[in-house]
């Protein structure tokens, strides 16, 4: 689906979120994905990213860690100028919330946030956030936090910790006195957040889980 880029925002640093116009009948649920396809010299690329913005905000947005040094996907990404045409793909997803509010554990490892926002912001749009049992664990690097006004809304719900040393079903039952009683929602660096899948599906039923995770992402660029 074709649709142009509105702008390029610096989050915090090394972390930026591109916007772009929604295309016409472009309807997805908050926690989906979609595939990013740019043209450049070599034959271009597609990269999948999660959607950052809620259903309910005006535009579409992703937002990605940009290291140094960088892909020529980013590099082209970064280059785009407002009203540049892209492609994006359909969203596609299953790292969405019940039909019903239920208890539920968000677990954002680094740029594993993103989706976590799209699903707050909507949320709070609805009015709904009060009616949800969530709380959420962020592992982030030393410095300004991803989306740290979001996620605040939680209150004492919210509990940020460092990338280091990384969490454990250990760590994480020492936060969360009914972990088992929850739904949990994993989201972050695919070496990361697989190991840590695998660790907590040997203690507690594979349908109280849910993974996202991020190709391409090294664990220091969490």
């Amino acid at each position: 689906m074709l649709s142009r880029l509105v702008e390029r925002q610096l989050e915090i640093p090394g972390v930026w979120s591109a916007r772009f116009f929604k295309p016409a009948g472009y309807s997805f649920m908050a926690g989906d994905y979609t595939e990013l396809e740019l043209d450049y010299e070599g034959g271009g690329g597609r990269r999948w990213f999660s959607l950052s913005s809620a259903p309910s905000e005006k535009y579409l947005q992703i937002t990605f860690k940009l290291p140094q040094p960088h892909s020529q996907f980013k590099a082209s990404l970064m280059k785009l100028n407002p009203g540049d045409e892209v492609q994006l793909a359909p969203p596609m997803g299953n790292f969405n919330l019940p039909i019903m509010p239920k208890k539920v554990l968000f677990i954002a490892i680094g740029i594993g946030a993103t989706p976590f926002r799209s699903v707050m912001m909507e949320l709070d749009s609805k009015n709904q956030l009060a009616k949800w049992d969530i709380r959420m664990i962020q592992a982030a690097a030393k410095g300004p936090v991803l989306f740290d006004s979001v996620f605040n809304k939680l209150g004492g719900g919210r509990q940020v910790v460092g990338t280091r040393p990384r969490l454990t079903p250990g760590v994480i039952d020492g936060l969360i006195s009914d972990l088992k009683e929850r739904i949990i929602y994993l989201a972050g660096p695919e070496a990361v957040t697989s190991q840590l899948h695998n660790q907590l599906a040997s203690r507690m039923p594979l349908s109280q889980l849910r993974l996202s995770y991020f190709p391409g992402y090294k664990s220091s660029d969490s």
